[in-house]
C-alpha cells in the first residue's frame, strides 16, 4: 500500500474455524477463593491494614487519602480479571478499574469519588467472565467468557452489541484479546492463528502455522501482528473503500471511479465522460469525490 504496511481487511466469513485442539481444556469460571480475601487474583490475600506503612485506610491528607479507601474498600473482594478504562474515556481525570469479582459480577473502582459500584450483569451473561478489554474510544468493553463466548456490551453495561461463540474452534480461552480499531475484536489462539470479529458477527481467521511466538500489538485505528519473522498491520476494511470495491456498487464514489477507469483505458469520451455526467445529474458529484478522497486516504495510511 505505499507504506511498507501488510492490510488484512474483514469483508466477510468465509473460512471455518475447524477444532484443531480437541484435548483442550475447558477453563471454567467461578468462585476463585473465599469472599473477603484480599484482591489479588485466586483469592490470596492483598496483605495489612489499609495502605502505606500501616496506616488507617482512608484517613490522612493528600491524595494518598484516596488510593488508602479504594484499597479498604477492594479488601472485601477477590476478582478473576480486570481492565483499566482510561481517565479522558471517564467523567473525571482519574480511570476507573472493573473487576470481575469471584461472584461473576463487575464492580467498577472509581479513585475520583473513593466507591465502588455493582453493575449486576449477572443477567447478561450466561458465563463468568474470564477476560476483558476496553474499544479505543472508552464505549465498549469485550468480554470472553468461560463458555467460549465472545460478548461485547456498552461501557455502562446497559446494552449488549454482539454474542459469539468461538467453541467450534476451541474450547479454551484465546492467550490474546484485544481490539482492532473500534470495530473488530482480535482473539489469538496458538493452533488456529487470530480470529477477527467484526460488529455484526462477521468473522476472518487468519493462521500463522509457521510462527512460534505471536503478539498483538493494537493501536488506534488497527493492530500490529508480530511474529518471531514478521510484523503486519491487521485493520478492517474501512467502509468507504468497502463501498467502493463491493462488486456491483451503485455507490456515487463506485461509478466514478469506474468512469476513471474507463477513461484510463479509452481516454475522453464514451463510457469516462458518461459515467462523469451521470453522478452530476444525481447532484452526489461533490460526495463522490469526497468517496474517493477517503477511500484513497485509507489505503495511504
Amino acid at each position: 500500500d505505499g507504506g511498507g504496511r501488510h492490510r488484512r481487511g474483514l469483508r466477510g466469513g468465509s473460512e471455518g474455524v475447524s477444532p484443531e485442539d480437541p484435548g483442550a481444556a475447558r477453563h471454567p469460571g467461578g468462585p476463585h477463593g473465599r469472599e473477603g480475601a484480599g484482591v489479588r487474583p485466586g483469592g490470596a490475600r492483598a496483605g495489612g491494614r489499609g495502605a502505606g506503612g500501616g496506616g488507617r485506610a482512608g484517613h490522612g491528607p493528600g491524595p494518598d487519602g484516596g488510593a488508602r479507601r479504594a484499597l479498604f474498600l477492594l479488601s472485601f473482594y477477590s476478582y478473576n480479571t480486570l481492565s483499566v478504562l482510561s481517565a479522558q474515556h471517564g467523567s473525571s481525570s482519574w480511570p476507573s478499574v472493573y473487576l470481575v469479582t469471584s461472584d461473576h459480577s463487575v464492580v467498577i473502582l472509581s479513585a475520583a469519588s473513593r466507591t465502588l459500584t455493582d453493575v449486576h450483569c449477572r443477567h447478561r451473561l450466561a458465563h463468568p467472565i474470564t477476560m476483558m478489554s476496553f474499544c479505543p474510544n472508552g464505549r465498549f468493553l469485550a468480554c470472553f467468557t468461560s463458555g467460549s463466548v465472545l460478548t461485547v456490551l456498552s461501557t455502562s453495561f446497559e446494552t449488549k452489541v454482539l454474542d459469539f461463540d468461538t467453541s467450534a474452534g476451541s474450547s479454551s480461552p484465546p492467550k490474546e484479546m484485544a481490539w482492532c480499531g473500534e470495530d473488530s475484536v482480535l482473539l489469538h489462539w496458538r493452533n488456529l492463528g487470530v480470529l477477527m470479529v467484526g460488529p455484526y458477527g462477521d468473522w476472518l481467521r487468519f493462521p500463522y502455522p509457521d510462527a512460534s511466538s505471536l503478539h498483538i500489538l493494537p493501536e488506534r485505528d488497527c493492530a500490529r501482528i508480530l511474529t518471531d519473522s514478521s510484523s503486519e498491520v491487521l485493520q478492517r476494511v474501512p467502509p468507504s473503500t468497502a463501498s467502493m470495491l463491493a462488486m456491483g456498487s451503485i455507490d456515487p464514489g463506485a461509478m466514478l471511479l469506474d468512469a476513471h477507469d474507463a477513461f484510463e483505458r479509452g481516454g475522453a469520451g464514451g463510457a469516462a465522460e458518461e459515467g462523469a455526467r451521470g453522478v452530476a445529474r444525481t447532484g452526489e458529484l461533490a460526495g463522490a469525490v469526497a468517496s474517493c478522497v477517503a477511500a484513497a486516504a485509507g489505503e495511504g495510511g
